[in-house]
């Protein structure tokens, strides 16, 4: 690889921190900050940034596209790309290492966009789109090519300004145990924001060529900060020694999850800390003309397929997700012999309600939604009475596209949303049948209210949905 003198001072002055391990000094942490916040000539280091890299062809590591196949690739795309066997298509999505993989992706594309800007201070921006949830103007006007930062394939509503991101929470920073916080985390906002935004970001192979991707993913960095900076604690060995391969300025690294397990291990931190939930989402707004079905539980689960770290208690018959507000109800004799609770399992997150063999309609792969899940009481549900529902999690067609890049997958996929603690006293505590509640959340308008919605329209088939413990 060939670089003037110019590239080579900015990169010797931007790596010296992203390699140190595992301890940096604290005179010497980079700050990320918001994106509202940015002066003029931040935001004209990043769009400079993302301008240079998108000159370059996919290649050249150092590339838009190639960057962004790191994170994920449509199937053949990889063609020309001698190392994308090695490199490419490496996000960790769903799983306990979710958060430390995309903490190394965001450390390596800034240190090569430090190096693209040829600003020595440059810093990843961040969107805390649970405080203003409509699209920073950067990254939406001017509307064409002469904005690096602009997409055209997201939601139209978000790029013209008329509406933002509705449904978010931060209820992951009320969880005590790590694979919890992560699941969900995962599901909202990460997954929630995904399925929002739509186009590029709303599938895995495509997301991390909307610049809006990486602000996105800073902002997931930053809650897991949060959640650390609050006293609570990441997962030990096997979790600190897993590696993944990356290829960076100086060449090839096996980054290791142990070595990035705050912020400051690796020098950075956020201008805002810690993180505030805002609120807390109201499920009696949400279902109205609610749709109860009761399904029979099968006498078999479904096979599983694998890797697949939960086994099934009780798996229900198939079923489809609509615009409409929908709860499938299980019958209390049916929790009673799933035992559940007797089958508790490791790394904290003992059961999970489980979707398997999930499709997604044409009108769920437009984006601009996603689906939130709630258990209940069913009697108290059917008398509108919902203090004690707890949200167990999110998706979006988002969590359909992850092996949309990889050859041999394709076809129906499973979703996992690991129960909570609350959720997990109140399944276990319920003396009737409990109802799992699925909500679709969409666009808000400057009012506040959600856009409409074909609340007919087919969204997701479900072959059935399941009580499971995770392996020991």
């Amino acid at each position: 690889m060939q670089i003037s003198r110019r590239e080579f001072n900015v990169l010797m002055s931007s790596v010296a921190i992203a390699l140190v391990t595992p301890r940096v000094s604290a005179q010497a942490l980079r700050v990320r900050r918001e994106i509202r916040t940015l002066s003029p000539a931040d935001l004209d280091g990043l769009r400079a940034g993302v301008q240079a890299m998108r000159a370059l062809p996919k290649a050249n590591f150092r590339s838009w596209l190639y960057q962004a196949g790191v994170h994920g690739a449509p199937a053949g795309d990889s063609a020309g790309v001698p190392d994308a066997g090695t490199y490419w298509n490496q996000c960790v999505h769903g799983g306990l290492h979710f958060l430390s993989w995309h903490r190394w992706e965001l450390l390596f594309i800034e240190e090569i966009m430090r190096l693209m800007s040829g600003r020595c201070d440059f810093t990843l921006p961040y969107w805390d789109y649970i405080a203003d949830g409509f699209l920073p103007d950067p990254l939406r006007l001017p509307a064409d090519a002469s904005n690096p930062l602009y997409n055209s394939s997201r939601a139209a509503a978000l790029n013209d300004g008329s509406a933002g991101l509705g449904g978010l929470s931060l209820n992951a920073l009320d969880q005590a145990a790590f694979a919890n916080f992560s699941g969900s985390l995962y599901g909202n906002p990460h997954s929630a924001v995904h399925g929002l935004i739509g186009g590029d970001m709303g599938s895995v192979p495509t997301a991390a060529r909307d610049p809006v991707f990486y602000l996105h993913h800073c902002n997931i960095d930053r809650y897991w900060e949060c959640w650390s900076k609050s006293g609570k604690a990441n997962p030990g060995a096997p979790w600190t020694t897993q590696t993944f391969p990356f290829r960076t300025l100086s060449g090839h690294r096996d980054a290791r999850a142990g070595d990035v397990g705050r912020t400051s291990d690796v020098g950075y931190t956020y201008d805002n800390l810690p993180c505030r939930q805002r609120f807390r989402p109201d499920l009696r707004d949400l279902v109205r003309d609610l749709r109860h079905i009761k399904l029979r539980v099968r006498p078999r689960p479904i096979p599983e397929p694998g890797p697949w770290p939960w086994a099934a208690a009780l798996t229900t018959e198939s079923f489809v997700i609509t615009g409409q507000p929908l709860a499938v109800l299980l019958p209390q004799a049916e929790l009673r012999k799933a035992n559940i609770a007797a089958r508790g399992a490791d790394g904290g997150a003992p059961a999970a309600v489980t979707l398997r063999g999930v499709t997604m309609s044409r009108e769920a792969q437009s984006g601009g939604f996603f689906i939130e899940a709630w258990i209940a009481p069913a009697k108290a549900l059917r008398a509108g009475n919902l203090q004690d529902a707890q949200q167990i999690g999110s998706f979006s067609g988002f969590d359909l596209t992850l092996h949309a890049g990889h050859e041999g997958h394709a076809g129906a996929q499973s979703i996992a949303l690991p129960i909570g603690e609350q959720a997990m006293r109140l399944l276990t505590g319920a003396q009737g049948d409990v109802a799992v509640v699925f909500v679709r959340r969409g666009l808000v308008g400057r009012n506040g209210k959600q856009l409409d919605g074909s609340a007919r329209a087919e969204l997701f088939k479900v072959e059935g949905l399941g009580l499971e413990a995770a392996r020991r």
